[in-house]
């Protein structure tokens, strides 16, 4: 219960995020960023303009900073491609799916976005969400306790202590598979543009999502780790201590090393906890890295988010 309690002391400490940075992202970081071609830099700027497009039919896929919160992620995945490094691009809490979309583009845009059966190199992209929201926090904070990683009353006191969190309900950020769904069709370049090199995208005649798209429909107590076998990047948004927790526990042992783990919450006190709780489970010491608004870009973003490479010695 000690180290519990030491997580609770410090979910009220709004500087916390800064501080529990073990560092700020660098030049050298973003080094992997001269990997992408012009042409290919082209559709993923074409894609975080679709994405954010307010004007369209739908409106936009994502909105908070999106187009910052994208443009982090194109320096770590062409590091693992250029790398090698093995497994496929999942994102854990996808809301309207706008960085879902933009994971999705990154892989088309280098060429192996697909299935299996088309080929050695491709990669899936998996959208886990439970399409309905956050889950009731009350009743699925009683329901993770009983798995026995923090008592029923810690958990319940880390929520109502973090100020931003317990206003949310359950349904919060809530956008259906059909509204996801045809959000890939629409704002997922599907044309050629000006790179002849590149193979349209193609949509599967089952789900009509692109070749290479999976959704994994439930909470992630129902639906992780599901079919998803190895893995480059997670990218994790769930909001919620109990929702960080699940995700990590469920899929960090697929992560192939080499490969990231990025927390689009991290300035939320309880999100943080459940990272900082899962680490110290498991011996993880590898550092982690934060992007913010004081860097410049690519790792310029609005607020906090944090990432760190998994390495074969620290974890």
């Amino acid at each position: 219960m000690a180290a519990a309690l030491l997580f609770l002391a410090s979910v009220s400490d709004r500087g916390g995020a800064l501080r529990a940075c073990g560092r700020l992202a660098t030049a050298a970081d973003a080094a992997a960023q001269a990997w992408w071609k012009p042409t290919q830099l082209e559709m993923l700027n074409e894609t975080k303009r679709l994405v954010t497009n307010t004007e369209s039919e739908l409106g936009a896929a994502c909105t908070w900073d999106c187009f910052n919160r994208a443009t982090m992620l194109a320096p770590l995945a062409a590091d693992i491609l250029q790398s090698g490094v093995k497994g496929d691009f999942l994102e854990a809490g996808v809301a309207s799916g706008g960085i879902s979309i933009f994971m999705a583009a990154m892989l088309h845009a280098a060429g192996v976005l697909g299935d299996r059966e088309t080929g050695e190199r491709v990669r899936k992209m998996w959208v886990a969400d439970s399409f309905a929201g956050l889950p009731p926090p009350q009743e699925y904070i009683d329901s993770f306790a009983a798995g026995g990683a923090l008592s029923k009353s810690v958990l319940h006191r880390m929520h109502q202590g973090d100020r931003k969190a317990r206003i949310w309900h359950g349904g919060e950020f809530a956008a259906g598979t059909e509204r996801v769904g045809e959000n890939f069709r629409q704002k997922l370049p599907r044309e050629r543009l000006s790179y002849p090199w590149l193979k349209k995208l193609k949509l599967s005649p089952q789900t009509r999502l692109p070749v290479g798209v999976h959704f994994l429909k439930g909470f992630f107590n129902e639906s992780l780790p599901g079919p998803v076998t190895s893995l480059a990047m997670l990218r994790a948004d769930g909001d919620l201590y109990t929702s960080i927790y699940e995700t990590l526990a469920a899929l960090y042992p697929r992560l192939s090393v080499g490969g990231y783990v990025i927390f689009d919450d991290w300035p939320i006190a309880q999100a943080r906890q459940a990272v900082f709780h899962y680490r110290q489970q498991h011996g993880i010491t590898t550092p982690i890295v934060c992007a913010g608004p004081a860097l410049e870009p690519p790792f310029h973003v609005a607020h906090l988010l944090s990432y760190w490479k998994k390495d074969a010695t620290t974890g």
